[in-house]
């Protein structure tokens, strides 16, 4: 059983890099440097399109999000 706070919410949109982007308030090239560093999540790999999980990038901002 996982713990309230490790469970994903019913519908967590993914993200483009641009907006990914664009809700840090960074450069494409800065997500593309903090991605090659380790220094940030992997993203959800479709093909040729990374996305990342809406909930993912609100904990790295430290705003929590709805369940």
């Amino acid at each position: 059983m996982t713990k309230p706070s490790d469970e994903q919410p019913a519908f967590d949109p993914l993200l483009t890099t641009p907006m990914v982007a664009a809700e840090l308030n960074v450069s494409l090239p800065t997500i593309w440097r903090w991605r090659k560093a380790g220094k940030f999540p992997d993203p959800v790999n479709l093909p040729g399109n990374p996305r990342w999980r809406r909930s993912t990038i609100e904990k790295l901002k430290g705003v929590p999000h709805e369940q």
